[in-house]
């Protein structure tokens, strides 16, 4: 048969197959698979077939809008927005004299550059937590019950939202843009930590969409305990005290004035 590059499985991405009889089998080598904006890739097309390869035919798709025809070896540039990491599927399509035809597709990783902000970060996708009633506010702590509205912002992007999947942290999920959910601390602890994913669906510039997972804590403070409640170990307050039965004297002082009181209003009345 006729055979040029490496065989189906012996390159760096695709795979191909092993043709059948009057069929063709197509992989493709590709390096380096990932790297930082803008990168380079170098794409040579492999194929295997009983009939001649129609090199005029071969197609290549780069997975973000760009096409090439009638090549076998060749380099292409990706790029990816700020602060964002891009995957772009690459597809060969290959055809013998016959007119039989196979496909191979390899995904190539492209993080974009970013300005670091005073921690060392990239910029990218953050979740916002307002709270009601507060304009431009991003408050991650509160008592519970905790009233918050989820958001995203993706300002740092050259692109828009399309979609956000969210997990609450809590059990709860949520697909809205913006969601109200409250928060709360129903353990006997000072603080509970629930941790906020979004899955954020973006369109960028480019027309490419991509998918940008982030996430944050809110943090739920417990209730402050109520001060008119009784706290039954402190001395003169409980059973073994120094004002219980026990203990006489003063375990008696609320009970006389209680009846002084009572016949001082009888009196009166």
């Amino acid at each position: 048969g006729n055979v040029f590059g490496e065989k189906p499985g012996d390159n760096n991405g695709g795979g191909g197959s092993t043709p059948d009889d009057d069929d063709i089998a197509v992989s493709i080598l590709a390096s380096p698979l990932s790297g930082t904006s803008p990168l380079t890739v170098s794409f040579t097309a492999n194929a295997i077939s009983d009939q001649p390869v129609d090199i005029a035919r071969t197609l290549w798709e780069f997975g973000d809008g760009s096409t090439a025809v009638g090549e076998r070896n060749l380099a292409h540039t990706y790029v990816a927005d700020q602060g964002t990491e891009q995957r772009y599927t690459a597809r060969l399509t290959m055809y013998d004299t016959e007119g039989n035809s196979d496909s191979d597709e390899i995904i190539i990783i492209v993080r974009g550059e970013g300005q670091s902000g005073d921690d060392g970060s990239i910029p990218t996708v953050r979740i916002v937590v307002g709270t009601q009633g507060t304009v431009d506010s991003d408050k991650a702590r509160g008592p519970s019950p905790f009233d918050v509205l989820l958001s995203v912002d993706a300002s740092n992007l050259n692109g828009e939202v399309r979609s956000v999947e969210w997990d609450l942290g809590d059990g709860t999920t949520a697909t809205s843009l913006v969601v109200p959910h409250t928060y709360i601390n129903d353990v006997d602890e000072t603080e509970v930590k629930f941790l906020v994913t979004a899955t954020v669906r973006v369109r960028l510039s480019n027309a490419v969409e991509n998918l940008i997972t982030t996430s944050r804590v809110v943090t739920v403070d417990g209730t402050e305990p109520d001060s008119s409640d009784p706290d039954t170990n402190l001395d003169g307050t409980g059973a073994d005290g120094a004002g219980g039965a026990a203990c006489g004297g003063f375990g008696m002082i609320t009970p006389m004035l209680l009846f002084f009181s009572l016949a001082a209003m009888r009196r009166r009345f």
